[in-house]
């Protein structure tokens, strides 16, 4: 685990904002364009090969769809020992923000945002395969971003599935 203050090539680490099961997501200052950004970064004890592949493959998957309503890649690189997967920093998650009322305008409108950014993927044979309000960030001009394509599956002839 990264500590407040530790720097990691050209950020500093801010605060831990997410953990999850395969990583761990910091909200950090890129020190040389001067602005925050979120860092996703694997849990070293579990950064074998084969996981790895799997996080190249997110971020490969990731720089081939740009959608307003598809978290942009900044930059994925190693730096130390660690991989780490670069973000443009959001203000909460979509879970987060159904924890309070929303007016069915604003309801209809993340919907509208969701089905934009999920219809885009599968025009671009991936599918996302972990969609959940934790799965979509909002950032402070409304707009919603789906994220976390970890375990996304491209798609080629036929995608069979339940669920």
């Amino acid at each position: 685990m990264l500590r407040t203050r530790q720097k990691l090539g050209k950020y500093r680490i801010e605060r831990r904002v997410a953990e999850g099961g395969f990583a761990s997501v910091y909200q950090a200052m890129d020190t040389i364009e001067g602005i925050r950004v979120a860092l996703k970064i694997p849990h070293p004890h579990l950064l074998t090969d084969e996981m790895l592949a799997d996080f190249r493959s997110e971020v490969r998957l990731m720089a081939q769809l740009e959608h307003a309503n598809i978290l942009p890649l900044k930059d994925a690189s190693f730096i130390d020992t660690h991989f780490v997967i670069a973000f443009p920093l959001g203000e909460r998650t979509l879970a987060d923000r159904m924890q309070s009322r929303m007016s069915l305008r604003t309801v209809l409108g993340y919907t509208d945002q969701m089905l934009s950014a999920v219809a885009y993927a599968h025009s671009h044979r991936v599918i996302h395969c972990d969609i959940k309000p934790e799965n979509f960030i909002l950032f402070g001009d409304g707009r919603l971003l789906l994220t976390d394509f970890g375990i996304s599956k491209v798609a080629r002839r036929t995608v069979q599935g339940s669920g």
